[in-house]
C-alpha cells in the first residue's frame, strides 16, 4: 500500500510475500545419510506508474533465509513507486558502441552465464566456448569468483552436496583464471575430473552439477565514481529476454535504464538491445564494492567497455524505425517474391553441395537494394 500512496503511481501488479519451512533427509547408495533443515522467504512487488505521455513498470525481488531479513515492506513499497516514476517518459538511443554498467540488481546474470558455461554436461558436450580455458585466464586479475557454501544465513549454504560429499569453499575464477568445472559424480567421472562436490538433485531427479552461494567479490571502485567516468554511456537496471550461443559466447538480451552523458545521469531510456560476446565481456570487466547477498548468485554493479547498444537505426521521412520493424517488412515482401516464383524455380549449383535458385537471387537483390535506400 505504501507504494499506491504516490499519486503517479496508477497501477499495482500486485505484491506478495512467502514463507517456507523445509524438513528432508538424505541418503546416497555409499552409506550417506543426513537430515537437513532450511527455511526460505521472500517477496515481490511490482507497480506502474504513468502519465498522459508514458507508463512505466518498476518491481522489486528479494529472497532470504529468514523472513525478518527482507527489511522494511514499507520503504520497499516508496521505493519502488520513485524506480518507477524515474523510468517515465523513456527515450530511444541510436545505435552505437558504448560502455555500459550493469546494476548490481541484474549484474549477477552475468554469473549465470559464467555458470552455465564452466558446468561439466556443458563440456563433456563440446557446447560452452570455455571448454579449453581450465587453469587459463578468462577474467583481468583483479576479478575472483567465489563459491561459499559454508556462509551464514545464505540462501545456498550446505555442509554437504546431494551426493554426500563434504564441501567447501572455492575459487571458480582466482586473479582472473578459471580453477575448476562444476561437476557431480558422474559428470566428473566422464570428464576423468576431480569432484568438484557440486551434486545436487531434487526428490525426482538424478544429480547434476549446481552451485552454491555463488558470487562475484567486490572491487575498487564505488559505482557513483564509475558513472562520473563515463562521457557517454549506459546504466542497465533491467534485462529481459535471451539469446546467448554457450558455444562461441554471443551475447544478446534486450534491456532498459538510464543514458549517462559527461559523468552524470541524463534521462532513462528503453528498447535497447545489448550485444557482444561473453569472452569480450569477461575479459574486459571491473567491478564494484555495492556487493549484496540477496539471492542464491550476487554480484556488485559491473562495468564493462565497449558493448553494441542497438536502437534507433534509421531515419526516412522524419520517422524514426527500429531494426525489428524493418526487417519484418522486409521478410514480407521477400517472402511475396518466394511465392510468385514457386511454379518457375530454376534451381543452379555454386558447388556440388551448394544448390541456389533464381528466388534466392531475387531475394538477396531485393534485400541489399531495400536497405541501401533507407
Amino acid at each position: 500500500s505504501s507504494a499506491l500512496e504516490n499519486k503517479q503511481i496508477i497501477n499495482s501488479e500486485g505484491a506478495e510475500w512467502s514463507f517456507s519451512s523445509v524438513k528432508y533427509h538424505l541418503m546416497a547408495s555409499n552409506g550417506f545419510q543426513t537430515e537437513i533443515n532450511k527455511t526460505h522467504s521472500d517477496y515481490i512487488v511490482a507497480v506502474l506508474a504513468g502519465n498522459k505521455n508514458s507508463m512505466e513498470r518498476a518491481y522489486d525481488y528479494k529472497s532470504k533465509v529468514f523472513f525478518d531479513d527482507l527489511g522494511n515492506f514499507k520503504k520497499i513499497g516508496k521505493k519502488v513507486s520513485v524506480d518507477a516514476i524515474k523510468k517515465l517518459n523513456s527515450r530511444k538511443i541510436k545505435t552505437c558502441k558504448s560502455d555500459v554498467i550493469f546494476d548490481s540488481r541484474i549484474s549477477s546474470s552475468l554469473l549465470s552465464n559464467l555458470f552455465n558455461a564452466c558446468n561439466a554436461s556443458a563440456i563433456i558436450k563440446g557446447t560452452s566456448f570455455l571448454k579449453n580455458h581450465k587453469e587459463k585466464k578468462v577474467f583481468n586479475s583483479k576479478i575472483n569468483v567465489i563459491d561459499d557454501p559454508h556462509m551464514k544465513k545464505r540462501l545456498r549454504s550446505k555442509f554437504f552436496d546431494a551426493e554426500g560429499l563434504t564441501t567447501k569453499k572455492q575459487n571458480l575464477i582466482e586473479n582472473g583464471t578459471l580453477k575448476f568445472f562444476f561437476n557431480c559424480l558422474s559428470t566428473a567421472r566422464q570428464l576423468k575430473d576431480t569432484p568438484s562436490r557440486h551434486g545436487s538433485r531434487s526428490i525426482s531427479s538424478i544429480p547434476s552439477e549446481s552451485y552454491s552461494n555463488l558470487y562475484l567479490d567486490n572491487g575498487d571502485n564505488k559505482k557513483k565514481d564509475m558513472i562520473k567516468s563515463m562521457k557517454k554511456g549506459l546504466l542497465v537496471t533491467e534485462l529481459m529476454g535471451s539469446s546467448i550461443n554457450y558455444a562461441n559466447g554471443d551475447y544478446s538480451r534486450g534491456a532498459s535504464g538510464f543514458w549517462i552523458e559527461n559523468g552524470e545521469i541524463s534521462y532513462p531510456v528503453s528498447e535497447i538491445t545489448i550485444a557482444g560476446n561473453l569472452k569480450n565481456i569477461f575479459s574486459n570487466l571491473s567491478a564494484a564494492d555495492d556487493l549484496e547477498f540477496n539471492f542464491g548468485i550476487n554480484a556488485p554493479s559491473i562495468f564493462v567497455e565497449n558493448l553494441t547498444l542497438g536502437g534507433i537505426l534509421f531515419k526516412k521521412e522524419n520517422i524514426y524505425s527500429s531494426l525489428d520493424i524493418l526487417c519484418k517488412e522486409a521478410i514480407i515482401k521477400a517472402g511475396k517474391i518466394s511465392i510468385n516464383l514457386q511454379k518457375k524455380l530454376d534451381i543452379k549449383y555454386k558447388s556440388e553441395n551448394q544448390p541456389v535458385t533464381n528466388a534466392d537471387i531475387e531475394i538477396n537483390e531485393f534485400l541489399k537494394k531495400y536497405f541501401k535506400e533507407l
